[in-house]
């Protein structure tokens, strides 16, 4: 006699049906067309939704703003003013935030207050793992944001506000090459979009035994759930950084 694997009031998910997934249940009534593992499958739009909007080309206004730049691993430097002292402050941008989605600790203790590029500076707690921030320009670090000690949510709430990381000062006018205008960054962010929509897809789709199975009780909330913790922040670092 066989045993019955899922209880009588749930169903599973299409893409575990067809074999692809080993282990998923449909938490949506089949409106796959708004299920985040459906659209990642089919390499469609990521809907990744927070405070500062879709990443989407129809809804761009303030994702990049052009008063600072922005790194290809998706940190960006602004030029301050602080008693005359030539002070940069630093933070992650929309596209880095939207795929973090969840901030339940940030320490950033650099390990020498000189900075080279592509030092570490901070770490980010996702609650799946931790993922490590690199400096985005050389300079002399100053302070770290002290809101993101009691308030690491603020990181994703307003990355372009009190979310922003640390400050350095005594930045050389040749650091700034390779950093992109606001118009430039939205177009590698489209371009990185893809790359994370295809790259996502590719390992659900050949390691579906490193697939979650969530607690049929609770719905399935966001992508960070549809891979192990270790897995997505994995992932995750090869596009923020």
């Amino acid at each position: 006699m066989p045993y019955q694997v899922l209880a009588p009031e749930t169903e599973p998910c299409v893409w575990m049906t067809a074999g692809l997934i080993s282990y998923k249940l449909c938490d949506r009534n089949f409106d796959c067309e708004h299920c985040p593992l459906d659209a990642a499958l089919r390499g469609q739009m990521l809907a990744v939704t927070h405070q500062v909007g879709h990443l989407d080309r129809r809804t761009d206004e303030g994702l990049f703003p052009g008063d600072r730049l922005f790194s290809p691993g998706h940190t960006w430097v602004q030029a301050m003013s602080h008693d005359d002292a030539s002070i940069w402050r630093v933070g992650l941008d929309a596209f880095a935030t939207a795929l973090i989605g969840c901030a339940v600790g940030v320490r950033c203790n650099p390990g020498s207050e000189e900075l080279q590029r592509g030092d570490p500076i901070c770490e980010v707690d996702l609650g799946l793992g931790s993922l490590k921030l690199s400096a985005p320009v050389s300079g002399h670090f100053v302070r770290a944001n002290r809101i993101l000690q009691s308030h690491p949510e603020t990181l994703v709430t307003e990355p372009y506000g009190d979310g922003w990381l640390l400050e350095v000062e005594g930045l050389d006018p040749a650091g700034i090459l390779g950093l992109l205008p606001a118009p430039r960054a939205l177009e590698q962010t489209e371009h990185d979009l893809r790359r994370f929509r295809r790259t996502l897809a590719l390992r659900l789709l050949s390691e579906s035994g490193a697939l979650a199975a969530p607690d049929p009780a609770q719905s399935l909330r966001d992508l960070r759930q549809v891979l192990c913790g270790a897995h997505y922040v994995e992932l995750l670092g090869h596009f923020v950084r």
